[in-house]
């Protein structure tokens, strides 16, 4: 899934510069059962993020389902049967369906208790509860979401 990444930002001089323009570097394939993958775009440890420095946070950084802080991240999803990643994290989603339709399923302990259904041009602001995306459409769903690290309710924790 190569996508271009522009980063801009300010230079030694405090005037605006383009940083990196290329492709982006923290590509992730899902293991076959749930088939897909993932890039990330931009993460960054803390928030708010510091947008005087230079450095890349998301060259070399090993993938995680979410790291603390802020994550920039495109997601694509095969069709067909493929097993439900379930997980939890401790963030607010702002996920975009740019192409195909995804399924998100709501669950506890692994238990589907909703479904939603969203196509191209949807939206969903996904805060905290645990889910798993499938894509039961016919073409590639490719999801685009931002991340900000939240709190969860007492007694839920990511994983």
């Amino acid at each position: 899934m190569p996508i271009r990444r522009v980063v801009t930002g300010f230079d030694a001089a405090g005037a605006p510069t383009v940083l990196f323009d290329g492709a982006a570097p923290g590509e992730m394939q899902f293991p076959p059962a749930v088939g897909g993958s993932a890039v990330d775009l931009w993460c960054s440890e803390v928030v708010p993020v510091d947008t005087t420095s230079t450095d890349d946070p998301t060259d070399g950084t090993p993938f995680e389902l979410m790291p603390a802080g802020a994550l920039f991240r495109i997601i694509e999803l095969e069709p067909g049967e493929h097993a439900p990643l379930w997980h939890t994290t401790a963030t607010v989603d702002f996920n975009y369906v740019a192409a195909g339709e995804a399924t998100v399923l709501l669950g506890d302990d692994g238990a589907v208790v909703e479904e939603i259904t969203l196509s191209a041009g949807d939206t969903l602001v996904h805060r905290g509860p645990r889910h798993a995306w499938v894509n039961r459409g016919p073409e590639v769903c490719r999801l685009v979401s931002a991340c900000v690290a939240a709190t969860l309710p007492e007694g839920v924790h990511p994983g």
